[in-house]
């Protein structure tokens, strides 16, 4: 009896072995596997080896293009997920965790257009902005400013990536957007945002690919409906996914290229970008390094949309081995009404050299529920006050207004009230909101085409409307209060400004404003609101900065 319990138990401790052994040796081999490109673009499975980041190749030239005695392409390892809807991340990991909104502005100096930025900001509470590359002049040199926009943002992710990695940074583009939503919606938004993009790409992947190659969604762009710069035989053209809006959504002219305002939006404009502050620091390391060595274009929005072209390339050869299909018959545009014609066009695959990076895990606002781009769209962009019966409808010359519009979101409806945060600013302002406006009450910039209030405008082409549409903000009928309230420096607030919770998210994070110049501006006399903070940590009150612009800006509203 003693043998047989002594032999049960040792047969116990054998399984338990072999099945530790099982498990041990799977996880090694799990964590060993990622994404390669043979030269031949077939996809295999090899153990992970570490590479140095994005190696720069030239996009063209036999020297940089694989050989037969060339090692794989393999896929850099990225940082480990953390966006919120990542497979691999818990829906909770601390129900205590406080997180920091940050928030970046691209200005070297002040004009109207930024001071309604700035306004708009203060009228819905954001953080204080840290302005990117403040004071210095504009080079004449198109490649050294390109250059100097990204190495500021850069310098100011690397300073916070240590210690503030899980935090979001917002980055606008200074002198063409203004904001209509405040930071709560802008938050929850790019969860919503993020947790429908890694849906996708689990559908079109697997969760098995995903987890294997590091595939997640982090960091959100614009959308554009032009690929700008323009060649359709690029890959920031043809090799990015397709708009998640209904193939109808412009008539059946939809995406016929024929009528560029017919065009769903699906390519990236980089004016407007969301994200956690370790994948966008490390975006703009890898493009950066692309300006540095493939410089040929004066814009940064092309180096982006490289980097993006050729993640979802490599994700393609993932889901289908090669690429299938390697012509497309477009329509070539002639001009601007619609003149052109059809080619049929070779595409240009990547030439992904051995050890490139191509995971930066960007993924686009497709539905306008955070950015909102009005070129070729302005059409179907409207102002309507929802609790009254007529309303601004949007232009679109085929369908009456009253059929487009939907319904206020629920999210807006649950928010505080506007302003609510901003009633401290001065008593002339306490005065004008005694008529308690709400949501549906204020009118508010809606797209017809998606039926999203988008939460911030950025005005690309047309520029005029930049004045046209500013009149029709919310908020303009009490920005002469607000101004008057921030000039006279009459803010009291509870305990410390800039620390303010925004709101709560439900993988248990607590989000506050990141208020970069707050104690310069206590320690100088100033208020935290209204004014920003410059890359090199000097405090610009609003009337070092809006002075001389403040008529523009509340255009003697009354």
């Amino acid at each position: 009896m003693r043998k047989l319990a002594l032999s049960s138990r040792l047969r116990s401790w054998l399984v338990v072995g072999v099945v530790a052994f099982i498990v041990a040796t799977s996880l090694v081999l799990h964590s060993g596997r990622h994404l390669i490109l043979s030269p031949g673009a077939h996809l295999q499975d090899i153990p992970w080896r570490h590479t140095s980041g994005d190696s720069n190749a030239s996009p063209s030239g036999d020297s940089d293009k694989p050989s037969e005695g060339d090692p794989p392409i393999v896929a850099a390892p990225p940082n480990p997920p953390t966006a919120p809807g990542t497979p691999e991340l818990p829906s909770a990991p601390n129900a205590a965790t406080d997180s920091f909104l940050h928030l970046l502005v691209p200005a070297t100096s002040s004009n109207k257009h930024l001071c309604r930025l700035i306004a708009s900001l203060t009228a819905l509470d954001y953080p204080t902005p840290v302005f990117i590359h403040w004071g210095r002049p504009e080079a004449e040199n198109p490649y050294v400013q390109h250059l100097a926009k990204v190495e500021g943002i850069l310098d100011y992710l690397n300073d916070i990536e240590k210690t503030n990695g899980d935090d979001l940074v917002l980055i606008l583009d200074g002198y063409d957007i203004l904001v209509q939503l405040p930071p709560s919606l802008i938050i929850q938004r790019y969860y919503d945002v993020i947790g429908r993009a890694n849906a996708r790409v689990r559908d079109r992947l697997g969760q098995k690919k995903m987890e294997e190659h590091g595939i997640y969604q982090s960091v959100v762009f614009g959308a554009d409906k032009i690929c700008w710069p323009e060649d359709a035989t690029s890959p920031n053209c043809w090799a990015v996914p397709d708009s998640t809006m209904p193939s109808y959504t412009f008539g059946p002219q939809t995406d016929t290229g024929e009528w560029r305002h017919h065009n769903r939006p699906r390519w990236l404009n980089s004016g407007t970008i969301i994200g956690k502050v370790r994948e966008v620091r490390d975006l703009f390391e890898g493009t950066l390094n692309r300006i540095q060595s493939r410089y040929i274009f004066d814009s940064d929005q092309y180096y982006f949309a490289q980097i993006w072209g050729e993640q979802e390339y490599a994700r393609t050869l993932l889901a289908e081995g090669s690429l299938r299909d390697k012509t497309r018959t477009l329509w070539i545009s002639d001009g601007y009404q619609g003149e052109g014609h059809e080619e049929t066009l070779e595409l240009v695959e990547p030439a992904l050299s051995p050890g490139q990076k191509t995971e930066y895990h960007i993924t686009l606002d497709y539905e306008s529920k955070l950015f909102q781009t009005t070129a070729y769209y302005h059409q179907y962009l409207g102002w309507r006050q929802y609790d009254a019966g007529e309303s601004e409808q949007p232009n679109n010359g085929s369908t009456s207004g009253s059929d487009l519009w939907p319904c206020i979101s629920q999210d807006i409806i649950d928010s505080p009230k506007p302003l609510l945060g901003r009633r401290d600013v001065g008593s002339d302002l306490g005065d004008a909101l005694r008529e308690d406006p709400t949501w549906r009450s204020v009118p508010l910039g809606t797209n017809a085409a998606t039926g999203e209030v988008f939460g911030i405008l950025h005005f690309t082409p047309p520029k005029t409307l930049r004045d046209l549409w500013w009149p029709r903000m919310w908020y303009l009928p009490y920005m002469k209060a607000l101004v008057k309230g921030i000039s006279s420096s009459q803010i009291e607030r509870d305990g410390e400004c800039g620390q303010e919770l925004i709101t709560e998210t439900e993988d248990g994070r607590r989000w506050h404003k990141f208020d970069y110049g707050s104690r310069a501006a206590r320690e100088s006399g100033k208020t935290c609101v209204g004014g920003g903070m410059a890359d090199t940590g000097k405090w610009i009150s609003w009337e070092l900065l809006c002075d001389a612009f403040e008529s523009s800006v509340h255009l003697d509203y009354e």
